[in-house]
């Protein structure tokens, strides 16, 4: 069970981040601003948690480098969309806030994001939403005025949430993996593994479902094939397209990563009931279902009304 829950706990995520960056791309074709997903969860951040902070504490609570946080705070500034001034508390300091340019920009994300989510959850019933929005609201540093907000607007802070920690989890999960594995293996590369499976795939496949260029693929597949955990073969069907699949070593990786996963997505549940957990795999399949849909419409953030 808690297997099933974490395939669809992370499916539901690696669509919300698709969003997002969608969402980026698409404020970056319409609007003045050019960012990244990244940098608009970001400004997400600075609109509605830190709108005045200091750029070291940005980068503590972000669980990011001061270095990776200055790069973004110097494409931010460029554009207009946060403003720095001197921290007359700490005069070495730097305070970081978010431009009248940079709060346009926020909303208008944040009013689609609704507006997505909203059409989400239009047909579910309503135990159904409070649900997922508890599951989601189990982020760690979550305001403590969420529970106030209205469902929509609580899942959609958890999410971009979770975007954030979840990352961060990956990347200390694949670490795990590899000690208790003695398998190397980056959160990029056990992305890959989960999304081959059991069964083999092609390669414009695998870039597809990954959101990623054949060119990415083709080099990460190839470092994976060099390190014994995927093998390719021609296509018996069209002998010009290759096949990836899993080595048992590739295979051990997977199950290893799965299995950390899960134990650690199992210690947040221990008080949940039987029931509750039995649900949630259904629904969090549902929501990723709803994210993906939005994306992959034709302009998806055009209302058709």
């Amino acid at each position: 069970m808690l297997i099933d829950l974490d395939a669809a706990f992370g499916t539901a995520l690696r669509d919300a981040v698709h969003l997002v960056d969608a969402l980026a791309r698409y404020l970056g074709e319409n609007s003045e601003a050019t960012v990244t997903g990244t940098q608009l969860v970001l400004l997400n951040r600075l609109l509605f948690e830190d709108n005045s902070t200091r750029l070291r504490d940005l980068a503590k609570s972000t669980h990011v480098s001061s270095h990776t946080m200055t790069q973004h705070i110097q494409r931010l500034e460029l554009q207009g969309l946060i403003d720095r001034a001197a921290d007359d508390e700490d005069k070495r300091g730097v305070l970081v806030r978010i431009s009248e340019s940079g709060e346009r920009v926020a909303r208008a994300a944040h009013a689609i994001r609704r507006a997505t989510l909203q059409t989400a959850f239009s047909d579910w019933a309503l135990d159904d939403t409070e649900l997922v929005a508890g599951f989601l609201g189990l982020a760690p540093e979550l305001p403590e005025y969420l529970p106030q907000l209205d469902l929509v607007e609580q899942i959609d802070r958890a999410l971009i949430e979770m975007i954030r920690l979840h990352e961060i989890a990956e990347i200390n999960w694949a670490e795990e993996t590899s000690l208790r594995s003695g398998i190397r293996v980056t959160r990029a590369e056990i992305l890959l593994l989960e999304r081959i499976g059991d069964a083999a795939m092609r390669l414009v496949d695998l870039s597809v479902a990954v959101g990623v260029s054949a060119q990415t693929i083709t080099r990460q597949i190839k470092e994976l094939h060099n390190r014994g955990l995927v093998s390719s073969t021609p296509n018996a069907a069209d002998g010009r397209v290759c096949l990836v699949q899993l080595t048992k070593t590739g295979l051990r990786a997977r199950k290893m990563a799965i299995a950390i996963r899960s134990t650690h997505l199992g210690r947040n549940l221990e008080d949940w009931d039987l029931e509750n957990l039995e649900r949630l795999p259904t629904l969090l399949f549902s929501l990723g279902r709803a994210l993906r849909k939005d994306v992959s419409a034709p302009n998806p953030f055009i209302s058709k009304s």
